[in-house]
């Protein structure tokens, strides 16, 4: 397409209200390209809050998914710091349960032992 095409059809575009880069990106043309040619159009007060409200709505949506991912980071990594210490504790019990079980295996040799000698003899 010629440019003085390009040019005609990106000054109609903004006519009907299309943003800078609404009418870049139909026309695949850089922005700068596209805001030099319609930099003359005037926008009417509606126009100008149907862009703005469209800015906003973009924006917040933009928030939301951004807040979203902050939410599943922490929680994920919340599941993380849970998960180690979970797995600390448990390394911690089973230590424990095997001096425990070694202690009681060494009493009960002792016990035997003793039991077996004239002193404890029940």
């Amino acid at each position: 397409m010629a440019k003085s095409k390009e040019q005609s059809l990106a000054r109609s575009l903004r006519k009907n209200g299309l943003s800078i880069k609404e009418i870049s990106d139909k026309l695949k043309v850089s922005k700068s390209s596209a805001s030099l040619w319609c930099s003359e159009i005037k926008l009417t007060e509606e126009q100008i809050q149907k862009l703005h409200d469209k800015m906003v709505r973009g924006s917040y949506k933009g928030r939301m998914i951004v807040a979203r991912l902050q939410k599943e980071r922490k929680k994920e990594e919340k599941n993380r710091r849970m998960f180690a210490k979970g797995k600390k504790r448990y390394l911690c019990v089973e230590r424990k349960r095997v001096v425990c079980c070694r202690t009681w295996f060494i009493l009960g040799g002792r016990i035997k032992e003793l039991i077996g000698c004239s002193i404890l003899q029940f």
